[in-house]
């Protein structure tokens, strides 16, 4: 009786697979892929029945009636109402008014037509297929017409390489403290098989880190403080110094690189201290300091609003060097403070708003 029910039991379980096996083949699509300049498509290998010939019995214990596929008539069919589409600045796909596949702009590309389809089979215990011409293509066509999936045609162009900083406060992002997780998202990049990743410092040990090329996809997240520290766990980022991101990638289709954009600010972040309060909390205008390195003078610009703010210079200990209430369009005097490195506080109030760096050169 145990052997009766085994038997029975995968019989429904091959039974069963084999239905969803039929399914899955009936429903296999029109796949499109593209290269350098050009698209192909690649249709599912495709039948319909020709005859069948019923079996006599199965194997014991079960005797039953059974069919198998033992011929199959294969159909040669071309695919009709084919429309190459390409995406526009705005997302939306147009035709591009052509039916060649070759020769194609970079961009991102479909085809809609109607395409060689698998034929509806019925419940079958077995397919027996044979040797195909692949030269041909075989089956039946679509009554209806139907698109493929996207693809990208060309190389890795500005635009499809970029990231955006991961802001811990939630604010305006114009650099991390040095105890902050420091992190980037990349997950927005496409059309690309390689990438190159490094951080150049912009002052201190002026210190360089990169890992080279590297095949394949990049991270959706990268964590700079691992890659920085990676294999010399001594590598720390300094306080007071700006760091530079250079995030390139590129395809096979490409003579060069492509260097990544932000998503917003540029492609460098300032390290904080600890005390020193730059990190910004709320969403004011982002002061710009000029010149920089500055000798006697320097402005405070890209406020809106300027009287509403006051300054404070400090130096890399916090302590304050400099006050100015007044920073509308004025020129703010520096030429009693030293060669070095300070740092300019912008306040609305009693709240910190903004902290940037300010060189002096003597």
């Amino acid at each position: 009786f145990n052997k009766v029910m085994s038997k029975f039991i995968y019989k429904q379980v091959f039974l069963l697979f084999l239905t969803f096996f039929c399914i899955s083949v009936n429903q296999a699509q029109t796949t499109l892929t593209g290269n350098c300049n050009s698209i192909s498509l690649k249709y599912p290998e495709v039948y319909t029945v020709f005859s069948t010939v019923p079996c006599t019995t199965k194997p014991p214990p079960n005797h039953q009636p059974c069919c198998r596929y033992t011929n199959l008539d294969l159909i040669e069919v071309l695919p009709t109402d084919i429309t190459i589409e390409r995406k526009g600045s705005s997302g939306i796909f147009v035709a591009i008014g052509s039916t060649s596949f070759t020769n194609l702009l970079p961009g991102t590309y479909r085809v809609s037509g109607k395409f060689p389809i698998k034929a509806k089979n019925t419940t079958c215990e077995t397919i027996t297929i044979n040797t195909v011409n692949q030269s041909k293509i075989l089956g039946t066509l679509s009554g209806v017409v139907q698109t493929t999936n996207e693809v990208v045609v060309g190389g890795t162009v500005p635009g499809q390489i970029h990231y955006s900083y991961i802001d811990n406060t939630n604010g305006m992002f114009n650099g991390w403290d040095v105890n902050e997780s420091m992190k980037i998202n990349t997950s927005n990049s496409n059309n690309y098989d390689r990438w190159w990743l490094a951080i150049i410092e912009q002052g201190g040990a002026n210190r360089y880190k990169s890992q080279g090329w590297t095949f394949g996809v990049m991270p959706s997240e990268i964590d700079l403080k691992q890659f920085w520290a990676k294999n010399d766990p001594n590598w720390q980022f300094q306080q007071g110094v700006y760091y530079y991101i250079q995030l390139a990638a590129a395809n096979s289709c490409n003579s060069s690189w492509v260097e990544a954009t932000t998503a917003s600010y540029n492609n460098t972040f300032f390290v904080c201290g600890n005390n020193w309060g730059c990190r910004t909390t709320s969403k004011y205008e982002n002061m710009i300091v000029s010149p920089n390195p500055a000798t006697n003078v320097f402005r405070i610009s890209n406020l809106e609003n300027p009287t509403d703010y006051k300054l404070t210079l400090t130096d890399l200990s916090g302590r304050i060097v400099k006050s100015y209430s007044n920073i509308a369009n004025e020129e703010l005097d520096i030429s009693d403070l030293s060669t070095g490195m300070y740092l300019a506080h912008l306040w609305n109030g009693y709240v910190k708003v903004q902290t940037t760096k300010l060189s002096i050169v003597k």
